[in-house]
Parts: structure tokens; C-alpha cells; sequence
């Protein structure tokens, strides 16, 4: 499996709060299948998790992939972002202050949980016309995206990728998203899944919970494609087949 979403850099956001935490994490998460792990760390979050792809954060992300090779984890870390969005984000792109997942053109982009469709579409299209390839994070937990999940089919038909977090579809983001991670998962509005993992207790990166329910209600097929060959493909630049059914 590949992973395309987590916090497991130390100390650099509300993840990882140290090394230790962080080879913990990246440990378990090499238990349960994962192959290839992207490290994104919440970036552009003013007065909070304020990240930009400078080289403090190149060295963060240096010194983490040398440590993971000392302990021996069989797991390969990629550089990526948890970027939120903000009125200055296309600006941000074209200054290369952010870096897309494996240095690609793939951001992973997040938006305020109550954020009306016409933000999260501004979002996107800033996204496209700095020449990248928006991936949202999490959309199963956005309040409009919840009264009206159908609206991704046609964001997907635009080129734009999705990205479900393990734990919704089990509750722990809630009914609401339970329910929505539920419907992109059944109209084939899910382009990949990510663990979003911010700990080693709760909110692990332990996938293998969420491989067994894919398999058990849609098949190996669709768990490869959203847990391997979309993401594969993502990272390595390469374009998505459009995907999804009203």
C-alpha cells in the first residue's frame, strides 16, 4: 500500500511529538502494509503550523529518512504538505513555497471543515493555474460536501483528486463523515486513501483495518486501485484515470 497523507515529521505540526514517536509511527505503519509513506505536515496555517518549503524543513525531512534507515524500517519516505488553503495560494505556489507529494504536481490541499463550495472551487482553480494538480484532503469531512457529495463527480471530471482518510469510514471523524466516506467509497469518487495519522494510540497509521473493509465490501480491484496504483501514479507524476459515477 502507499500513504499518502500523514503527520509523522517531529515536532513540526500537531503530529509527531518527537524522533521517537515518529520511527513508531513509521514502523507501524510498515507493519500494516505500507510500502511507501509521504510525509505532509500542515503547511500555511498562519499564526499556527506556518511550514513553507524551506530548507529547515528539507533537513527535518533528511534527518527523519536517515533515521528510519538506521532502525532498519522497511518503508520509503516521500516529501509532501498538508497545505491549506488561503487567498495568497497561488502566489505561494509560484514562489515554491510549497512542495507537491514526491516533488510532483500533486498538492495535497486542505480548506476550512465549513468552507462553502465556492471557497473550495477558488481553492482548486488557484491550484490549477500555478500548473498544479490539486489532491483534497479529507473531503468526506467539509460540512458542504456532506449535504452534497455529488459535487466531486465534477470536480474529478476537471482533473482533481481525492483523498479519503482511513478512520471516516469506521466513525472516527464522525457520523457525517461516516456516511459521506460511504458515498464517494460506492460512486467511485474516492482516488485514493491516506491515513492522515497524527499518533501512535489514536489516529495511527495502521491500514490494515481499512485494506480488510475494502476488500470485504468492494474487492482487491478497487482496494489496489485506491491504495496502490492511484497513488503510485500520483508520485510519479503520472495522470489519474478519471474516475466516478453519479
Amino acid at each position: 500500500m502507499i500513504d499518502i497523507h500523514s503527520h509523522v515529521l517531529p515536532l513540526a505540526d500537531d503530529g509527531s511529538s518527537d524522533m521517537q514517536e515518529s520511527l513508531a509511527m513509521i514502523r507501524q505503519s510498515a507493519e500494516s502494509g505500507v510500502k511507501i509513506l509521504a510525509v505532509t505536515p500542515h503547511a500555511n496555517q498562519k499564526g499556527r503550523f506556518e511550514n513553507y518549503y524551506r530548507e529547515n524543513l528539507k533537513q527535518q525531512f533528511r534527518r527523519l529518512k536517515a533515521e528510519v534507515q538506521a532502525a532498519g524500517i522497511p518503508i520509503r519516505l516521500v516529501v509532501g504538505m498538508e497545505i491549506y488553503s488561503s487567498p495568497d495560494l497561488e502566489e505561494l505556489l509560484d514562489n515554491r513555497l510549497f512542495v507537491g507529494l514526491n516533488c510532483t504536481d500533486y498538492y495535497l490541499v486542505e480548506f476550512p471543515f465549513t468552507a462553502d463550495t465556492g471557497l473550495i472551487y477558488h481553492g482548486i482553480d488557484m491550484i490549477f493555474n500555478a500548473g498544479g494538480i490539486p489532491v483534497i484532503a479529507h473531503p468526506e469531512r467539509y460540512t458542504q460536501i456532506q449535504k452534497n457529495p455529488s459535487i466531486l463527480y465534477d470536480w474529478i471530471q476537471e482533473g482533481v483528486c481525492t483523498q479519503v482518510n482511513k478512520g471516516s469510514i469506521f466513525g472516527g471523524f464522525g457520523s457525517g463523515a461516516k456516511k459521506t466516506a460511504d458515498y464517494l467509497y460506492s460512486h467511485d469518487l474516492v482516488t485514493c486513501v491516506g491515513s492522515d495519522a497524527h499518533g501512535v494510540e489514536s489516529r495511527t497509521t495502521d491500514m490494515s483495518q481499512l485494506r480488510e473493509y475494502l476488500l470485504e465490501n468492494y474487492g482487491q480491484e478497487y482496494m489496489r486501485k485506491i491504495t496502490r496504483d492511484n497513488p503510485f501514479l500520483m508520485l510519479n507524476n503520472k495522470d489519474v484515470p478519471t474516475h466516478g459515477r453519479r
